[in-house]
């Protein structure tokens, strides 16, 4: 994983994008190769039967003639595809210039199925190829992302354009659903409608975007020492991060390891002024790769590719958690009202955001909160935003807001020129 990041960060030129995901290809089919293996003996096993004298044999341990092994290896499998795609989706990010509206947009479908066994996809890197060979295109294969769920192919042209391409193995075979689909997507991006499948529209504000997801790498950096690690981030918000490797080294008990955990967590909270009985709200990112196509990757956050490595690989982990009171209190200095719905335990809470006569409901699945424990967004930032949204009469209910100059806080290539420039996305 970390070579793979490594040759993103290190990348001048289209041509190493280009070795980037050819190498990348490779990883993810044979991993899904082995997924397709597992998935056909399971089959067989479960309906009473044996295993097929062409199987591959398992790569994990555990007998061969129980099918729960099998099972258990072809959800290793559809894990590890899941942690390589993100490359796939920081590739996506980083070619498109950072533009959030694009992955956004492109994300609203259910995931791909395997890539191994896809009919269409002999086409798909042909097509790859002579954008390449005719016009130095580089033309990313949406199935080796976990971001981009409609079309099949992104053409990133001269100027900073992109061309999405839905490919057919037959040139006379139409698909209405999936074209209405992609020109619903297209309209999203360019905010001249809503996303499709849905009625969420995307409204860009003028606040330009802010973030503490640098205080990660002090996190990751410490959880390298100390095995875990909690921090107070601004905004009464605050992480514990934990180091698998150097955790279970220095504690392999696990119940007092666990006990470490929460009272690491607990005095982070203590630090970032979270009194105790405050209503809280926490995102966890346990095994979150690729599970929630719209976030960034953690391979772009601006962290060294040794600790996006751990991230994207679950060998390290981090939660947060933010003070309700203190987003209250975010929102009132702005003007806004805010009303939670608290239920029982177990179930989500629900924050209405009042501004005159306008009304934004969200819960903690909603890209506004998300972006503040996922993401740590400048918690005044976040509410600026979420005001400047709520005082515009053209700005429908289920706004999700794009911020300004977002490609400012991400990793991106040194050496490679991006353009951040808007532009509208065609189809072919």
């Amino acid at each position: 994983m970390r070579l793979l990041l490594d040759l993103l960060r290190a990348a001048k030129t289209l041509d190493d994008l280009d070795q980037l995901q050819r190498r990348l290809f490779a990883y993810i089919y044979v991993v899904e190769e082995q997924r397709a293996n597992c998935s056909r003996v399971l089959k067989r096993l479960t309906h009473g039967g044996t295993i097929p004298k062409d199987a591959k044999p398992l790569r994990g341990s555990g007998s061969d003639s129980l099918a729960t092994t099998w099972e258990t290896e072809e959800l290793a499998c559809q894990r590890v595809a899941r942690q390589y795609r993100s490359v796939g989706d920081a590739m996506a990010w980083t070619l498109s210039g950072f533009r959030r509206r694009y992955i956004l947009a492109l994300s609203r479908n259910e995931p791909a199925g395997p890539m191994a066994d896809k009919a269409g996809l002999p086409m798909e890197l042909r097509t790859v190829e002579a954008l390449w060979e005719t016009q130095h295109h580089f033309g990313l294969l949406h199935d080796l992302t976990n971001c981009l769920r409609i079309g099949d192919i992104s053409e990133f042209t001269d100027g900073g354009g992109i061309i999405i391409h839905e490919v057919k193995t037959s040139p006379g075979r139409k698909k209405p659903v999936q074209f209405r689909r992609m020109e619903a997507a297209i309209r999203g991006a360019d905010g001249i409608g809503p996303l499709p499948g849905s009625t969420a529209t995307l409204v860009s504000v003028s606040v330009p975007y802010r973030t503490e997801a640098r205080r990660l790498a002090d996190l990751a950096r410490l959880t390298v020492e100390r095995g875990v690690q909690g921090m107070p981030i601004p905004g009464r918000r605050a992480v514990v991060g934990v180091n698998l490797e150097v955790a279970h080294r220095l504690q392999p008990d696990h119940s007092l390891l666990q006990r470490r955990w929460d009272e690491e967590f607990e005095r982070a909270q203590k630090r970032a002024g979270i009194a105790e009985g405050s209503g809280l709200l926490f995102f966890n990112a346990l095994d979150s790769v690729g599970q929630a196509s719209t976030l960034p990757p953690w391979v772009i956050y601006p962290i060294s590719t040794v600790h996006a490595a751990r991230l994207a690989a679950d060998l390290m982990m981090f939660k947060a958690v933010v003070s309700l009171e203190a987003l209250s209190e975010a929102l009132a200095a702005e003007g806004l009202d805010a009303k939670w719905d608290l239920p029982p335990h177990g179930s989500e809470p629900r924050l209405s955001i009042v501004g005159g006569n306008r009304r934004l409901t969200v819960n903690s699945m909603h890209s506004a909160l998300q972006e503040l424990l996922v993401e740590l967004v400048d918690m005044p930032t976040w509410a600026a935003a979420l005001r400047e949204v709520l005082s515009r009469q053209d700005v429908p209910p289920n706004a999700v807001i794009v911020f300004q100059n977002e490609h400012k806080a991400w990793a991106k290539p040194k050496g490679l020129p991006l353009s951040t420039k808007h532009e509208q996305v065609p189809t072919r």
